[in-house]
């Protein structure tokens, strides 16, 4: 009887006059992104013919998913720890810091991803002011290697992925009903123990979601990693643009393209999975 009640009121609400708006944005994405994927997938698999694929865990390109993998992963665990800390503060912190916090925020926001990077390598370059502090005070003898290199990629894209992490996990932190850690104090725990053990599994989802969100957006970076990155530990995204733009291989760049597509799908997937199941086990049996 409930469902024969939910499904006129479910017509209902994909028929009404507002459901029309959203019209304009379907046609725009499936023109569009579709139009795009559809000549991809064409692409990879017609020039020259579909064992474009059976190459792709070969030589240059499989170093670039490697790379690609490794580099995201260690992103998204690194974005993980400070996001966490960043989105507590922004929770329990006084009104000050959390207007400070979610102002910062904002500007992160608001600023291009290729003026952090070009502000990075101010930063991390041999005469930058990282390394000027560290040889002015004693520290360093000659200038540490901080960018053109792995450390310098995993820097600047945990920096521009850091906004995204923080506010999946403040949303999932509002959820959470404070008590249950005055609770968990009362009975004996100390700090430590009732944020670990009783705050942090409450935002399980949370976690699964923001560090999936930053993992596949991790996957496709392309500008930071080519500025800080090294060039010869390319990831994907560069390798399909050299590819293209460099060697006229555009066969190879659409299939590399099409991998990444459908290990982003793979990943998006795998995380509404997870997610889906930590909040069954959260709902009260009936």
């Amino acid at each position: 009887m409930v469902q024969q009640m939910q499904k006129p009121a479910q017509r209902r609400r994909w028929g009404d006059a507002w459901s029309a708006l959203a019209i304009p944005g379907l046609v725009f994405i499936v023109l569009g992104f579709g139009s795009t994927l559809v000549f991809a997938i064409a692409r990879s698999l017609t020039d020259p013919s579909p064992a474009n694929y059976l190459r792709l865990l070969d030589g240059v390109s499989g170093r670039a998913l490697a790379t690609t993998f490794q580099s995201s992963i260690v992103i998204a665990l690194i974005v993980l720890v400070m996001g966490y800390i960043y989105a507590y503060a922004m929770l329990i912190g006084p009104k000050w810091l959390k207007i400070y916090l979610i102002a910062f925020l904002a500007i992160q926001f608001a600023t291009s991803s290729v003026a952090r990077a070009y502000a990075w390598v101010q930063l991390l370059q041999n005469n930058g002011v990282i390394n000027k502090f560290l040889m002015a005070t004693g520290l360093i003898d000659h200038p540490l290697k901080l960018m053109r290199n792995d450390l310098g990629a995993i820097i600047g894209t945990s920096h521009v992925l850091l906004p995204y992490m923080v506010l999946v996990l403040f949303a999932s932190m509002r959820q959470v009903n404070l008590t249950t850690i005055v609770a968990a104090r009362s009975l004996g725990a100390n700090s430590w123990r009732a944020l670990f053990e009783v705050f942090v599994p409450a935002t399980r989802v949370g976690i699964v979601a923001g560090t999936g969100l930053v993992f596949v957006l991790g996957l496709s970076f392309y500008t930071t990693p080519a500025l800080l990155g090294d060039a010869s530990h390319q990831m994907i995204s560069a390798l399909v643009m050299n590819q293209a733009m460099a060697y006229g291989d555009f066969g190879g760049a659409s299939t590399l393209a099409m991998g990444l597509v459908i290990i982003t799908l793979l990943s998006l997937l795998l995380t509404r999975m997870i997610t889906d199941r930590l909040n069954l086990m959260r709902k009260p049996s009936s």
